[in-house]
């Protein structure tokens, strides 16, 4: 009996820890997802000012986050999150708009994959 007990409360704590990390994905794939829009439209309507300032508020709450990330989350697909951020930072905006659009495209795609990736699902866990 003692032995049931002991692998319900593992089982429980597992789904719970689990819930925790889906609703911190979820939560950061939206916010990320609405930013990237922004700057994605900001882009395409040439606002090079507006879309480096856009640019930095993502970079800074990115770097807020991802120690939390890292924890939870494949290193690989972090870096590739981070070179496209860099990469988004280091473009002059108005003269490489196209690769701008590519990469926030990718960095979109790629915070999506990754959130949804840690999504809880039954599947996974029998």
């Amino acid at each position: 009996m003692k032995t049931i007990i002991e692998i319900i409360i593992v089982i429980v704590l597992i789904v719970t820890l689990d819930v925790i990390a889906s609703n911190f994905f979820m939560g950061e794939f939206q916010y990320y997802n609405e930013a990237i829009d922004e700057i994605y439209e900001l882009v395409e309507l040439n606002k090079t000012n507006e879309v480096m300032e856009k640019i930095e508020i993502l970079t800074d709450r990115w770097h807020s986050t991802n120690p939390t990330w890292g924890a939870l989350t494949n290193h690989m697909e972090l870096e590739k999150i981070e070179v496209l951020i860099h990469r988004l930072n280091d473009y002059n905006i108005s003269s490489n708009r196209e690769l701008a659009i590519i990469d926030l495209i990718e960095l979109n795609i790629l915070i999506e994959h990754t959130a949804k990736r840690y999504d809880l699902q039954f599947e996974n866990i029998f």
